[in-house]
């Protein structure tokens, strides 16, 4: 790609990753630590849509979500924790409050980072 940074494919969209200039990358695209954590947020947002269209009623223009995070203190690299503040609509309902909770506590994101996921790596030659 371009000094540090790279990109990915899939379906016909890319996605920049790169390193913050302060760490000699050029800020041409999230990090891949942050690009894990925002996709906790999107991956949330989505499910939350799904939801949405069985329920049209339920205004979720308000939905926001704040993702922080904290690095482990002992190698390997990696993120040791991670908090998903969610900001919900007033006025729901015992029910619609369950199935939000639910639902921000269960998308795919979340499910495997919470579970874990083999990860198997081959190298090949080109």
């Amino acid at each position: 790609m371009h000094g540090r940074a790279w990109k990915a494919e899939t379906r016909g969209l890319e996605v920049i990753g790169d390193s913050r200039a302060e760490e000699g990358g050029e800020n041409l695209g999230m990090t891949p630590g942050e690009l894990l954590v925002s996709a906790i947020g999107l991956c949330t947002g989505i499910d939350l849509s799904f939801y949405h269209e069985r329920h049209p009623n339920l205004d979720l223009s308000q939905v926001r979500f704040a993702l922080t995070w904290q690095m482990a203190a002992e190698r390997p690299p990696r993120i040791a924790a991670i908090q998903m503040h969610v900001i919900i609509p007033a006025g729901l309902s015992d029910a619609e409050r369950a199935a939000v909770t639910r639902i921000v506590n269960s998308c795919l994101v979340h499910n495997t980072l919470e579970r874990g996921a083999e990860i198997t790596v081959t190298l090949e030659e080109a």
